[in-house]
């Protein structure tokens, strides 16, 4: 038996801050925006007045031919300035002593290797004895292929020690300890496929089948997201405020600085329960169990942005802008999450699975109290940009918002985060949950950086492009959109 889990799952100041004390700005293109300087306000003014704001509904009629409209609600936070942080994007599978950070904060007593050659028999157990029991059932009747695969299996259990073994160094990458009185399995990821990357620590049971209660049954478990609206009949005995308490003493324990709950969604669970009639579970159960919690760096109580733009269809659409290319059948994409979140799931066994995506590192406060164009300013760039791009169509932007990015200048390979204008025709959080649950979302959006009125191009930090070769799966020649 194959146990599964599914889980419905950036600056350096050289960029973009030219500008930021004009009263009045020309359009700004994300191609123009180089400078090494940021300019400060440092009057204990609010941001709001700063900037003139005013209202907090804002109706334009952009282009009534092509339906092109705003009608937003407009949220501007309660701080007297804003920031602009050079941070570093932390590799752990490099760094050794960083890694043995992590492990010692949730620990709790010893710390066992779990990369090859270091996995104990024990884990391998359950699905040996499934798959010795399916082959006396069915004999000669088994497809060669099955029985290959059973049979690699049945190697690595044969070779594999009889106990866990001690870490005595850091450098593999997969772990087990106990955290919480659950036995945790702890890896860390780093992807740089086709020029992108993808950092991550990912907590996960050692055994998902400890989820259910059916020892006496062959069982699969599947969970992840099952959508923000919550339900009545979730099997968590912990109300949301418990179970979000026992996540932020999770993520606590990173001691990466302060982060928010952006989003809660509630777990839902397909569990197959097994017989020996093939290879075929005969019983499906589903419900809700828990909740999931998605959590955003804040800075002064403002989040940054996360992967709320992961798939989405306007970030596909500024990347081929920034790519000079058309999506053809020769060419495919794919998604990165390259946008700092921790996400953590919790029922009543406690913290059974989290995932620290991008994760990042305070390095300098460039500015405490940077100046930031005048919301008129702001206005006429957000109009422009929808007058400039045909995938504006018939697009209500709705949200309107100041808040944080966090900013990848790949040219440099630096990373900051910088105050931005982010306008969409959805709340950013139905958007992190229809990325995290469809891996796409028909959203629309448009990132301006607060200081200077520049067009950010999220699709370009986010997507990268392929040539797809049915003969090499992916081949290695890339779309430079950089």
């Amino acid at each position: 038996m194959k146990r599964l889990k599914k889980a419905i799952f950036c600056i350096s100041i050289t960029m973009l801050l030219t500008g930021c004390g004009k009263d009045k700005v020309e359009y700004v293109t994300e191609t123009n925006t180089p400078t090494d300087s940021v300019s400060t306000d440092i009057s204990m003014d609010s941001v709001a007045d700063k900037i003139g704001f005013n209202e907090e509904l804002w109706e334009e009629a952009v282009d009534d031919a092509t339906v092109k409209r705003i009608y937003a609600n407009v949220t501007v936070p309660d701080v007297t300035g804003m920031k602009v942080i050079d941070v570093n994007m932390l590799n752990h599978q490099e760094s050794p002593e960083a890694k043995e950070n992590v492990l010692k904060a949730f620990a709790e007593g010893e710390i066992y290797r779990f990369d090859e050659g270091y996995i104990p028999k024990a884990y391998y157990q359950a699905d040996v004895d499934w798959n010795q029991a399916v082959i006396d059932a069915n004999g000669n009747d088994m497809d060669e292929w099955v029985l290959e695969r059973y049979n690699e299996l049945f190697e690595i259990y044969n070779n594999a020690p009889d106990d866990y073994v001690v870490a005595d160094d850091f450098e593999p990458n997969s772990y087990r300890i106990d955290y919480d009185n659950l036995n945790m399995l702890v890896s860390f990821r780093h992807y740089n496929e086709y020029g992108t990357s993808n950092n991550s620590i990912m907590f996960t049971l050692e055994d998902t089948n400890s989820l259910v209660e059916e020892p006496n049954k062959n069982v699969m478990v599947e969970y992840g997201a099952g959508g923000e609206y919550l339900s009545d009949d979730n099997r968590c005995t912990m109300t949301v405020e418990e179970a979000q308490e026992k996540a932020e003493d999770f993520v606590a324990k990173f001691n990466a600085g302060d982060f928010e709950v952006v989003g809660t969604e509630q777990i839902e669970f397909n569990v197959y329960y097994g017989e020996l009639d093939g290879y075929t579970y005969t019983e499906t159960e589903n419900y809700y169990d828990g909740y999931v919690f998605h959590f955003f760096r804040s800075i002064d109580g403002v989040t940054v942005d996360g992967n709320i733009y992961h798939a989405t269809s306007d970030a596909v659409d500024q990347a081929l802008d920034a790519a000079g290319a058309e999506l053809t059948e020769s060419y495919t994409y794919t998604p990165v999450n390259s946008m700092e979140q921790i996400t953590v799931f919790v029922n009543d066994k406690g913290v059974f699975d989290a995932t620290y995506n991008s994760p990042v590192e305070i390095k300098e406060v460039v500015a405490d109290n940077v100046n930031l164009l005048s919301y008129d300013n702001i206005k006429n760039v957000v109009i422009q940009e929808m007058q400039n791009k045909d995938y504006y169509q018939y697009v209500t932007l709705r949200h309107m918002e100041l808040t944080y990015f966090l900013w990848h200048d790949k040219i440099n390979d630096k990373y900051s985060i910088v105050p931005v204008w982010r306008a969409s025709d959805d709340s950013p959080q139905t958007m992190l949950y229809e990325s995290m649950l469809f891996g796409y979302g028909d959203t629309h959006f448009i990132v301006a950086n607060a200081m200077d009125g520049s067009i950010i191009n999220v699709g370009e930090q986010m997507i990268s492009f392929y040539k797809y070769e049915p003969e090499e799966t992916y081949a290695s020649d890339e779309y430079d959109i950089e």
